[in-house]
């Protein structure tokens, strides 16, 4: 080989070798001196993750401290999405909706719910038995993102008892959510601003619902420093969820247990009988009964039949338990008969009726009425309850006796004299309450309705054959509480509260006080209340004063003590009841609502000392008042005073 060529190769492959590490250099120059701040600021970009930790909800209890909803630990499987592969999606779908006997959808909508946020565990089964979290933990490699965790659900130790007032809870839904949000920039009642996320769980019917602001408490907020990679940077802070307020209310369990076992009973006996008019059977699907205290609105017992187990609503139902409550032979469990359930009265406004006559008539107490078995009004025949008549009766004893034709006369005598002076039945019946709601703290209550001329031609229209003018025969229903005239159990039990004390309206509440209190003790009320909170819609209110003088109201209350006495429509169903010890009035009613079968209607005023109660009881499509009404309100009255009771006991067959 040349020494000239060696020579050059050797140049060549010197320069080469520079060129490379020239290169190389610019190159490590580039990325340390240029991108070096780049690469820094990446290195340093971090985001803070927020974890909600949901809050302890607060305790129900009654007025002597019984607990009707409290909390429990729920063994909860959850998933953190941000921890599984978008390889791994399907097949961790697929692992959990099989171990969990789930449906794949339903894993996977809550998966892909974009409301959630990714970077926090999401629940995905409650009450998960303790073996499937053991399966889940020793097969791992399956489940990238699950965990198990330990919150708070809510357990209602009395299942069916008071579950209209008590309520539940469950997923939060858009309504409420938008609702929160439009909320959030001030604070509410409870003095502390809302926080709703996507997934919380919130109150969804009764006082769960409504003072759901107090009962939530604060969730709780765990917030982390972490990199782009997810790894935590720094310390986390904490601010530790805030249990809610506890609530009291005024219902008494023990009568409230007498309500509903007594209203399930007087259904089940109606459904034995055989309606005279159809020959059939009476249907009785449903009814309610209400107890409240006349003197301050507190509502000690508020029944609907039928009920449901707030518990199936929280992750316990068993098999098939929530499809029999929305079939539609369940007769609409979530219906709140006692408060959204208007309809006619019947005899049990004949009270109103005297009431108001005694402003046109001073000489009321003492006139003498007729009680044929029937009267010709306009066109019409009007009929009274009993096929022969009743004589010649005083007011007092019509009542008493719930005399039709009395009332009929008394309608139209109200109607003849009321031209001048406005329609002075309904501006009575309306000082009473009906017409409008109590404004009870309980939502979905029913108006009611007083008709009147007004009403009646705005109601039909022209096109319709049904004649639009107020007659002298609508006045004379009305007066029965019959015709178009409608109201609640409650409204009625209102309406007797303000006869029970005198005159004054008061609103009916079931919440007693707001208070934070050591759950681990027994519940002192009175001092729990002394340092609660009760908010306005729950404070003692009287309405008003209704339109009728004292002496009216006095005679009336003893007029309605003869139903349940002597040859009272409800005498039967008393016998044997203390009365020489409790006062007792009441009405009797059998109330008509075609096409459907009469329903069975009663409410009572007794009084011993300074313990008082109004009752009401309703049951739909079951006959007369005094044979399955009254008995349902002899069983509270029983339990309210101590007496001693031997269950269920049919009334007479008595139409008044």
């Amino acid at each position: 080989m040349s020494p000239n060529i060696s020579a050059t190769r050797i140049a060549i492959i010197n320069l080469l070798i520079l060129s490379l590490l020239a290169t190389l250099v610019g190159r490590l120059w580039f990325l340390q001196v240029l991108s070096g701040s780049e690469a820094q600021k990446l290195a340093e970009r971090t985001s803070v993750r927020t974890v909600y930790e949901q809050a302890p909800r607060g305790f129900i209890f009654d007025r002597d401290g019984r607990t009707l909803a409290q909390n429990r630990t729920a063994l909860t499987v959850a998933l953190d999405v941000s921890q599984v592969p978008n390889s791994r999606k399907d097949e961790v779908i697929g692992n959990l909706a099989r171990v969990l006997s789930m449906k794949q959808d339903e894993v996977r909508n809550i998966f892909d719910d974009k409301r959630l946020a990714t970077n926090a565990p999401r629940p995905i089964a409650l009450d998960v038995d303790k073996n499937v979290v053991i399966y889940l933990e020793e097969h791992a490699d399956q489940f990238p993102g699950v965990t198990d965790v330990e919150i708070p659900v809510r357990e209602y130790p009395m299942h069916t008892l008071a579950s209209h007032v008590i309520g539940h809870i469950g997923e939060i839904d858009a309504e409420q959510l938008k609702k929160c949000e439009d909320a959030s920039n001030h604070a509410n009642e409870t003095g502390s601003v809302r926080i709703c996320r996507p997934g919380d769980l919130v109150g969804k019917l009764g006082v769960e619902k409504l003072y759901d602001d107090w009962i939530a408490g604060k969730p709780g907020i765990k917030q982390t420093v972490v990199n782009v990679n997810g790894d935590p940077v720094g310390t986390p802070t904490e601010d530790p969820p805030q249990r809610g307020w506890d609530a009291i209310l005024t219902l008494d369990a023990g009568v409230q247990t007498a309500a509903e076992t007594a209203l399930q009973d007087g259904i089940n006996f109606a459904r034995t009988q055989t309606d005279r008019d159809t020959g059939k059977k009476f249907n009785a699907p449903a009814g309610a009964v209400v107890a409240i205290d006349p003197t301050t609105g507190d509502i000690l017992a508020l029944a609907s039949n039928p009920n449901f187990d707030p518990n199936w609503l929280v992750g316990s139902a068993p098999p098939g338990a929530l499809a029999a409550l929305n079939s539609p032979k369940a007769n609409m469990p979530f219906f709140n008969r006692a408060i959204s359930e208007a309809v006619p009265p019947g005899s049990t406004f004949k009270p109103i009726t005297a009431t108001a006559s005694w402003d046109k008539d001073p000489n009321l107490a003492t006139r003498s009425f007729d009680c044929p078995p029937s009267i010709k009004i306009g066109d019409r025949v009007f009929k009274d309850w009993q096929p022969g008549g009743q004589g010649t009766l005083d007011l007092a004893t019509s009542l008493a006796q719930s005399c039709d034709i009395t009332f009929y006369n008394l309608g139209v005598e109200l109607n003849n004299k009321s031209y001048q002076s406005g329609e002075h039945l309904q501006q009575v019946a309306r000082s009473f309450g009906f017409g409008r709601p109590t404004d009870v703290d309980l939502l979905g209550e029913a108006a009611g309705q007083v008709p009147d001329a007004e009403w009646k031609w705005n109601h039909f229209s022209e096109s319709q054959t049904f004649d639009r003018r107020w007659f002298d025969g609508d006045a004379a229903n009305l007066a029965v509480g019959q015709g178009f005239l409608e109201a609640t159990p409650l409204q009625l039990a209102t309406a007797y509260g303000a006869i029970a004390n005198g005159g004054t309206l008061m609103r009916p509440h079931v919440l007693e006080c707001l208070a934070q209190l050591n759950v681990s003790q027994a519940t002192n009320v009175q001092q729990a209340c002394k340092n609660g909170r009760t908010p306005k819609t729950a404070r003692e209110k009287a309405l008003g004063r209704v339109n009728a003088q004292p002496a009216a109201l006095q005679y009336i209350l003893n007029a309605m003590s003869g139903t349940v006495r002597g040859s009272g429509t409800a005498a039967d169903a008393f016998a044997g009841f203390p009365l020489d010890q409790i006062f007792v009035a009441g009405k009797s009613g059998t109330a008509q609502n075609p096409p459907r079968q009469d329903s069975s209607w009663f409410g009572a005023i007794a009084k011993n000392g300074d313990k008082q109660i109004v009752v009401v009881a309703m049951v739909e499509e079951a006959g007369f008042g005094a044979q399955i009404a009254a008995p349902i309100v002899r069983r509270v009255l029983e339990q309210y005073y101590g007496v001693t009771s031997t269950g269920f006991h049919a009334g007479a067959a008595i139409k008044g």
